[in-house]
């Protein structure tokens, strides 16, 4: 018989949430992609902070921080309540951290196995 808490022997060891298989398939896309758009985001943000830098702005914590939750797809109240309802669903792809995606991903991998394997 089936358990969720059981889901957590399917995986062996952490290189084994990216790989799809029987009753996994959907959940190893989702992570990839999520980690894919970390990459890409870590990058321009990079870009962003350097281009910031080199003007000799001061201010670049919160213009960085603005800069994140408005062209990554954060999720900002006013601009949801003003109709960008697309943020409620980029926000499931933005992480501000190496430690928060990891974190997210792992969770992911585990509710997603108690889901798909059903």
């Amino acid at each position: 018989s089936y358990t969720p808490l059981g889901a957590k022997d399917k995986f062996t060891h952490l290189g084994t949430i990216f790989i799809p298989r029987k009753n996994y398939q959907v959940t190893p896309v989702l992570i990839a992609v999520n980690c894919l758009v970390f990459i890409l985001q870590r990058i321009i943000f990079s870009a962003y902070v350097f281009s910031l830098n080199k003007k000799g702005v001061e201010d670049i914590p919160e213009k960085s921080a603005a800069f994140s939750k408005i062209v990554f797809g954060g999720i900002e109240r006013n601009l949801v309540l003003n109709g960008e309802y697309w943020r409620l669903f980029t926000a499931c792809f933005s992480h501000g951290s190496v430690n928060h995606i990891f974190f997210n991903m792992i969770f992911l991998a585990y509710i997603g196995a108690i889901i798909e394997g059903r």
